[in-house]
């Protein structure tokens, strides 16, 4: 199979996550029964530590050489007929315009893929990445279908589900192969230092992608506000974490050997194109510090949101070479910095400007000390 096929494939699932996100938001917002399913939807991030913890064991396990666990607790038919009943509860949920059972749906969907990234490392070769990312499509496809038919309101709730099911296919499919264990951790520390940090990178990212829902959830924003400012999040959060794609897309692969990544060769151009870079943000900071200062709600906004931007850009792929390299604690602290900027953001937007500046000093001195410590170009040479 074609690696151009893979990254294709990957590429477009990527672009399309955040366009039906948005989508779906969109539709549900205008019916006045789906407010809890929204702030659920708006939760749903958080859920991701628990596919972190499943995750950063099978990592460990990994790196220290014990082998992959076998799968003796399941079978293909009970997943997918868990699946089905889960899908068949999105559709009872829309009939009778019922916004808790389609959060319960929403929760389960995400909670049983989560657990099966246990598993990851029989779903990280480029076969196996290829599939989800197909079966994605396929999901995707089926929801276009359904809108088209007049059915916007199903497709719009059942789009949700589409990434959690194609987690579980894939498993199902690839579930009899793993590589080789690495047993090259002999630095990776105790268990739960590992697993502890890796979960706690994950939770940080996730309550900064939720934190309009739960600034809604603390009643520090209007619930008016909430579909607006998801829809602002979630452009925030694609539109910054593009210069982390490639990573994410080879992550799993290149933590577990598939591929390779070593630029050690260009240490030196790749040192001063992040000098560059950085300077780059300062300059962007200084720029919105005079727009804070004269700009209107809207100016203000922007101008932050465009320095939020590059510099979660920035984070997130530090963020997700410490995760393939095996450093879950530099991620964690790349990630507490994020969830500083988008509190700071998400207060902001719900009028608090006083607490806003507040985080926005925050931010700002905990990225220095961040800064001082670690950096992106010493993640790219084995």
């Amino acid at each position: 199979m074609p690696f151009s096929k893979t990254l294709l494939t990957q590429l477009l699932v990527v672009a399309l996550r955040p366009a039906a996100f948005i989508w779906s938001v969109s539709v549900l917002s205008a019916e006045d029964w789906v407010g809890g399913y929204l702030v659920a939807l708006g939760l749903i991030p958080i859920f991701a530590t628990l596919d972190m913890l499943f995750q950063s064991v099978a990592r460990y396990r990994h790196i220290r050489g014990i082998a992959a666990l076998e799968v003796l607790w399941w079978r293909r038919g009970w997943v997918l007929a868990s699946a089905l009943v889960l899908l068949v509860a999105v559709s009872f949920g829309v009939t009778v315009r019922s916004s808790e059972i389609l959060s319960a749906a929403l929760v389960c969907m995400f909670a049983v893929a989560a657990c099966f990234n246990l598993f990851e490392a029989r779903i990280s070769s480029q076969e196996a990445v290829f599939d989800q990312a197909a079966f994605e499509l396929v999901g995707f496809g089926a929801c276009a279908i359904l809108a088209l038919a007049g059915h916007q309101l199903f497709a719009a709730a059942l789009v949700n589900t589409v990434f959690p099911i194609a987690r579980l296919l894939t498993v199902c499919r690839h579930r009899r192969a793993a590589p080789n264990a690495r047993n090259d951790g002999a630095d990776a520390g105790p268990g739960s230092v590992y697993v502890g940090s890796a979960m706690a990178a994950q939770l940080l990212a996730s309550v900064a992608a939720s934190s309009p829902a739960v600034m809604v959830s603390l009643a520090m924003m209007d619930e008016a506000r909430l579909a607006v400012a998801l829809i602002y999040f979630k452009v925030l959060f694609a539109v910054s974490s593009l210069f982390s794609v490639a990573v994410n897309l080879f992550g799993s692969r290149i933590f577990y050997g598939h591929i390779q990544l070593d630029l050690s060769s260009r240490a030196g151009m790749l040192r001063t194109a992040e000098r560059a870079f950085l300077v780059l943000l300062g300059v962007m900071g200084l720029l919105a510090i005079g727009v804070l200062s004269f700009g209107g709600d809207s100016s203000r906004s922007a101008a932050v949101a465009a320095v939020l931007c590059v510099m979660f850009a920035y984070l997130n792929t530090m963020s997700s070479l410490a995760l393939a390299r095996g450093r879950p604690v530099v991620s964690a602290a790349a990630q507490s910095v994020v969830l500083l900027g988008s509190v700071a953001f998400a207060l902001m937007l719900g009028g608090s400007r006083l607490a806003s500046a507040a985080m926005l000093v925050g931010l700002v001195c905990s990225f220095a000390l961040l800064l001082a410590r670690e950096r992106v170009a010493r993640f790219l040479h084995a």
